[in-house]
């Protein structure tokens, strides 16, 4: 085989591969959208004013009502599940008293 054809057929090869797709459906996103971004930016900033009112002294507290868990600090504020259940398994969060059932998280949280 001549050089030449040899390299149209390596031409021909390279353009009809059947290689991923690089269009839309081929590709996921990786890039947090907008509103993702604000809602961890939110989320960040919550749970570091949390974390600062319980380096304050004031304390974590877990409520249940109508069933349904509900976290406050010990001056009322409220405090949304996702920045509780983050700021619980922080290393310097610990729990102040048991848990009324073992299989339960303590409902008093505090930082040393």
């Amino acid at each position: 085989m001549s050089k030449t054809k040899a390299r149209a057929v390596l031409e021909y090869d390279s353009k009809h591969e059947k290689g991923p797709r690089h269009g839309r459906q081929g590709i996921r996103r990786t890039v947090p959208r907008g509103t993702q971004l604000r809602r961890t930016a939110r989320l960040s900033k919550r749970i570091d004013q949390v974390f600062g009112a319980m380096r304050a002294g004031h304390f974590l507290q877990l409520q249940h009502r109508g069933g349904h868990p509900l976290w406050s600090l010990s001056d009322g504020q409220s405090v949304t599940a996702d920045a509780a259940a983050i700021l619980t398994c922080h290393a310097l969060v610990v729990p102040a008293d048991t848990a009324l059932f073992s299989d339960l998280p303590g409902q008093t949280w505090r930082h040393p």
